[in-house]
């Protein structure tokens, strides 16, 4: 459990009311939590979380810890489709020695916690996961040789009196080429580093660039909304309208 508040005598009134009523102990300052490694900076006033050791341990289950470093997840020209999906019983049989779904899973858990830097592709992988491809494994591997690569890399938040947000967002369009559905990209930022980030596919098939933008500004809204009840609960209110960043 890991308890924050805007002083240390609050936390302590917390950490003693809870232990109380349950038997506890106490661990100090978060430093690691579910895969995630927190630092601390008291003097730059940041805290960084990152997925150093959870990317080691995926790296080596995966075999790759001899894999060349890449300053790119992504090769050049890549399109990935269902049609690359095995098509007969016998590319069907290789496919299953391969651990796609759990690799996509570790991906997927990397992208959600610290990286939001890939995520464009692992959701883009994720829509093979009943029928991978060998060119959607080797895609998979190669987008993780990234975090690999950089694996100190993770979200800074810096500390600051007056709490801001602001968000981002864009879309593609018909990039999908099973079915030509466009992507929403969306980022809400606060204290300069991302708290809600995420690329989605769009339930529909925008007619125009422009319709596919505005369904990509309609789900930035939604989480600018949520994010902003979020911070008037925290007695934070935002004051000020949210400006948002929307590509075109």
């Amino acid at each position: 459990m890991i308890i924050a508040a805007k002083t240390s005598g609050e936390i302590r009134e917390v950490k003693n009311a809870l232990k109380n009523a349950f038997k506890m102990k106490d661990l100090g300052a978060a430093t690691f939590i579910l895969g995630m490694e927190i630092d601390h900076d008291t003097d730059a006033g940041t805290l960084m979380t990152k997925q150093t050791r959870y990317i080691d341990d995926v790296v080596e289950r995966f075999g790759q810890q001899s894999a060349k470093p890449v300053d790119n997840p992504c090769a050049s020209g890549m399109k990935l489709s269902k049609t690359q999906s095995p098509g007969t019983v016998e590319d069907r049989a290789e496919m299953q020695s391969r651990p796609y779904r759990s690799l996509i899973g570790c991906l997927l858990y990397i992208t959600t916690c610290t990286r939001p830097d890939i995520a464009y592709l692992v959701t883009q992988l994720s829509r093979c996961l009943e029928n991978p491809g060998l060119q959607h494994w080797r895609a998979a591997i190669l987008v993780l040789r990234y975090p690999k690569t950089t694996r100190e890399h993770g979200i800074v938040y810096q500390g600051c009196d007056d709490v801001t947000v602001e968000a981002f967002t864009d879309a593609d369009w018909g990039s999908n080429i099973d079915d030509r559905r466009s992507v929403s990209g969306v980022m809400v930022m606060m204290g300069n580093a991302p708290v809600v980030f995420k690329s989605k596919f769009q339930r529909t098939v925008a007619l125009s660039s422009a319709e596919a933008e505005y369904m990509a500004l309609s789900i930035c809204l939604q989480e600018v909304l949520w994010t902003r009840v979020m911070m008037k609960d925290m007695g934070k209110e935002q004051v000020n309208a949210t400006q948002i960043w929307e590509g075109n």
